[in-house]
């Protein structure tokens, strides 16, 4: 795969991975230490951890249901959103200045091993607003087949090529994806930055812990919707 130790510019590749400033990396910790409560009284195992939720299965009969009841808690309270905001904040203050505006609901995105339920190659917006930008805050270490494939602008011909021709399945997409996209590693404690309009695509999670992600949007308050 290429890519891991490539420096990438939103500006100009359309997605940037940035590093957790060391002091705010508290705050990442209490999230993923108040999800994992989350998932630990859903399950009633007070050992488990979300990379392991797969071992679980034969807890959990429908798996979206579950993340939907695990998303809706997150949800029911302002606390996820002042603490992820207390992450990205000087990022989105010199992207936005201070008026900015948050989607109403976190989404969070959990991928098993060799769960073939994923998103095809796509871009956001539209119908999202072109104005906004979008985060992936993992929130454990996705490595390989665990990250995102992102494509640079200079590919959006290729890309258009590709799906207008309807001549591809699950295997063509990924080796697509693996011939003109990048998929960086990202740790915990690092978060990629992308633009709506940027092409992207999920690899099937092929390593042996699940994927857990937070996604995310923001944009300037004042600017179109």
């Amino acid at each position: 795969m290429k890519n891991n130790k490539k420096k990438f510019i939103l500006s100009k590749d359309g997605f940037e991975l940035i590093k957790i400033k060391k002091d705010k990396i508290r705050y990442l910790d209490h999230i993923k230490k108040k999800i994992t409560k989350i998932v630990q009284d859903s399950i009633k195992d007070q050992k488990l951890t979300l990379e392991k939720i797969h071992y679980q299965n034969s807890k959990i009969n429908d798996f979206n249901k579950f993340r939907l009841k695990v998303i809706n808690k997150i949800n029911n309270t302002n606390e996820f959103q002042k603490l992820i905001f207390n992450i990205l904040s000087d990022d989105l203050i010199k992207l936005f200045g201070t008026d900015i505006s948050v989607q109403k609901n976190i989404n969070l995105v959990i991928q098993r091993p060799y769960d073939d339920s994923r998103a095809v190659i796509h871009i956001d917006a539209p119908p999202e607003s072109v104005y906004q930008v979008n985060i992936w805050l993992p929130l454990v270490d996705c490595k390989k087949s665990m990250g995102m494939y992102f494509f640079r602008p200079n590919k959006i011909k290729i890309i258009n090529n590709f799906l207008s021709s309807k001549n591809y399945d699950s295997d063509k997409m990924d080796s697509f994806s693996k011939q003109h996209g990048f998929n960086p590693n990202i740790k915990f404690g690092s978060y990629i930055i992308f633009s709506p309009q940027t092409w992207h695509h999920p690899p099937i999670n092929r390593e042996n812990i699940t994927r857990w992600a937070i996604n995310i949007r923001y944009k300037n308050t004042f600017s179109p919707h």
